[in-house]
């Protein structure tokens, strides 16, 4: 049986970790009271869904690490000071489509 994108979660004191690997890579977040563990995953699977959606392949170490800037543009979308902001696929790309990096 392959772990690639199954998720696993872990308890830390009060808060809940969702990890799914893929490629060579884990995603990971942590999340406290009302972001419980479905949440978590759902909110990772979002992610990486868009990864492959805007980057045109599966997210690898390499390519996170060429495409850097992407990746923070979309993490930014999804996660704003640490608030959920957006968990629609097409609403993530259309927020990232017209931004600079580091805008």
């Amino acid at each position: 049986m392959t772990v690639e994108e199954q998720d696993f979660i872990a308890p830390y004191k009060q808060a809940r970790f969702a990890f799914i690997p893929v490629t060579d890579t884990v995603f990971y977040l942590m999340g406290s009271g009302e972001y419980d563990e479905v949440g978590l995953v759902e909110i990772l699977r979002v992610i990486i869904q868009v990864l492959r959606d805007v980057l045109g392949k599966a997210p690898s170490s390499g390519l996170l690490l060429d495409k850097y800037a992407k990746l923070a543009l979309i993490v930014d979308e999804v996660i704003n000071e640490g608030l959920l902001e957006a968990v629609d696929k097409e609403a993530i790309k259309k927020g990232i489509k017209g931004k600079a990096p580091w805008e």
